[in-house]
């Protein structure tokens, strides 16, 4: 199997914390909030800067669902809602003020009722609501919990209002989202709800228990080069069900549309398997084990090169 993880040439600034690092096993990601630094960064194109899940505050205003009043949000707070297959709520407005310049859309999107579907589409609206440009629409199968991002820029200073609706088939979906501007750290991999992140080396074997429906987080760096994904799935207790698991690979701010799938495992017994990950340029990625909802699993893997 033949996984191309292409991590985009952008500068990807990590202050020296314990995820940006190679030289310590088994240690949570504790990155930190970094000074803007203009003067060096090139902020006309995406800069890959990340920070600590749970750094930025959450803020405590219900979502408008009229756009002729929607919910003004500061850059760099975190707002949230849901939206409910019982329920009218269909259409959320939040307004952000802008000045001229590019940011960054983040949005953490969870769908707590199937294990097939998460997402949600984000969209810049008139003032009567009239769609103006489209920033994020996607759907994935498998994964509960995903992140979308976008780029884009504000050419004037101006009032802007994004438009939320949910783009899934099953069940009911919560979202939370961040407008930042390019340069800013981002919450990584999501903004809040952190889950562990354990920064690990190569060809060290990693080994933990993973309940139904729950997702483990690993981070290394990575030189330009191919590895070999060595992963050990075994069902823990005697219940009859079928090891299912995802195994994907992900960079920059662990965003859906940089995970490449290694692996999407269904068998009866013990899964053994070896998956090839190239890394066309160098630099920090993350690995993110999804289990299905059907039995607690224990997994072993290693990274090492090929």
């Amino acid at each position: 199997m033949v996984i191309r993880l292409s991590i985009q040439a952008l500068v990807l600034l990590c202050v020296q914390l314990a995820g940006c690092s190679s030289d310590s096993t088994n240690n949570s990601e504790q990155p930190e909030q970094p000074e803007q630094i203009d003067d060096i960064l090139d902020l006309s194109s995406p800069q890959i800067v990340r920070s600590l899940c749970g750094s930025l505050d959450v803020q405590q205003a219900s979502v408008s669902t009229d756009v002729d009043s929607p919910t003004p949000i500061g850059i760099g707070s975190i707002g949230e809602s849901s939206f409910s297959s019982t329920s009218e709520n269909s259409e959320n407005y939040w307004e952000f003020d802008l000045s001229r310049s590019h940011y960054n859309l983040i949005i953490d999107s969870d769908i707590s009722s199937s294990n097939f579907a998460a997402a949600i589409k984000a969209s810049i609206v008139d003032q009567s609501g009239v769609e103006q440009e489209i920033l994020i629409k996607e759907l994935t199968p498998r994964f509960r919990r995903i992140r979308s991002y976008a780029f884009f820029e504000s050419t004037s200073d101006s009032k802007i209002i994004l438009k939320i609706e949910p783009n899934t088939i099953f069940g009911d979906v919560s979202y939370q989202l961040a407008v930042l501007e390019n340069g800013a750290a981002v919450p990584t991999p999501y903004l809040t709800n952190c889950p562990e992140v354990t920064q690990i080396s190569l060809a060290t074997t990693e080994s933990f228990d993973i309940d139904p429906s729950a997702e483990k987080w690993f981070s290394i760096e990575l030189d330009t080069g191919n590895y070999d994904v060595g992963v050990l799935a075994t069902k823990l207790g005697s219940l009859l069900f079928a090891i299912q698991y995802d195994l994907s690979a992900l960079s920059e701010f662990a965003q859906l549309e940089t995970s490449s799938q290694l692996a999407s495992v269904e068998v009866e017994d013990t899964s053994q398997l070896d998956a090839l990950l190239t890394i066309e340029n160098p630099g920090l990625i993350y690995l993110r084990f999804n289990n299905a909802r059907f039995g607690p699993l224990n997994i072993e893997f290693s990274v090492t090169p090929k």
